[in-house]
């Protein structure tokens, strides 16, 4: 990550992917902290690749973002954990991977952990294996606690993510590669008050909303012939930080 003089924030976002057959969801919080600082993201999404030869493949890229991190409620997942875990003395704080009572906790790459005082993000459920979820520790610049492995209840933080763009690919664009710059934010064209809906964002369409403290993307297929696709993203970000 770098920053320049005019307060802006550049990141890889997703790397090359190489080539992929399933969706995917990938998240992006700078150093594992809010991005409530921000005032606007610029994302540059590359397809490199986009096979799609029958008439019903399809692939959607869904840029989401997330709002209130501080205020949100949590619940608990009614899960546990298996093994306990250590505080700043264990040294991993990004990438640490916790042992579960089960993996059920309903919880997706983005989302926001609570166990104890300390919040963690998740960057990844069942890895390295079944029953782990892979975490950023100490989110937003919560204190890094040790956990003990009985009794300590996992929560989940109760938000939901907002579609900011549908990115959609179908059989005309089979071979073909592309490139799109989705703004969030106050670079959008007139961000307003919004209304949350339920209803998957349109296909190539996008909503001027302002930028959340999170932002990922979620990749979605379709067709029986399991389209293949690769590609990377980049964001930039900008505020008076």
């Amino acid at each position: 990550m770098r920053t320049s003089p005019f307060n802006v924030i550049g990141a890889p976002f997703r790397t090359a992917s190489g080539a992929l057959t399933a969706g995917e969801i990938v998240f992006f919080a700078p150093h594992g902290d809010s991005m409530s600082k921000f005032m606007s993201a610029l994302v540059h999404l590359h397809v490199t690749t986009i096979t799609t030869p029958d008439g019903d493949d399809e692939i959607d890229f869904f840029l989401q973002t997330a709002y209130d991190a501080s205020g949100a409620a949590f619940a608990d997942t009614g899960q546990n954990l298996a093994a306990a875990v250590g505080g700043l003395e264990d040294g991993i704080i990004a990438g640490h991977e916790m042992a579960l009572s089960s993996g059920a906790i309903g919880a997706e790459p983005g989302d926001i952990l609570k166990l104890g005082n300390e919040r963690m993000l998740v960057i990844a459920m069942d890895s390295p294996s079944a029953n782990f979820v892979l975490v950023q520790r100490g989110y937003d610049g919560d204190p890094v606690e040790a956990h003990a492995a009985a009794g300590v209840d996992i929560f989940l933080q109760a938000v939901t993510w907002e579609d900011v763009a549908n990115v959609h690919f179908a059989v005309a664009d089979n071979g073909n590669t592309a490139e799109a710059f989705i703004a969030v934010g106050e670079m959008a064209a007139g961000v307003a008050v919004f209304t949350h809906s339920d209803l998957a964002l349109a296909d190539d369409t996008n909503r001027d909303l302002p930028l959340g403290d999170r932002l990922r993307l979620v990749t979605v297929l379709a067709g029986a012939t399991a389209p293949t696709y690769a590609y990377s993203a980049y964001v930039s970000l900008f505020g008076n930080v």
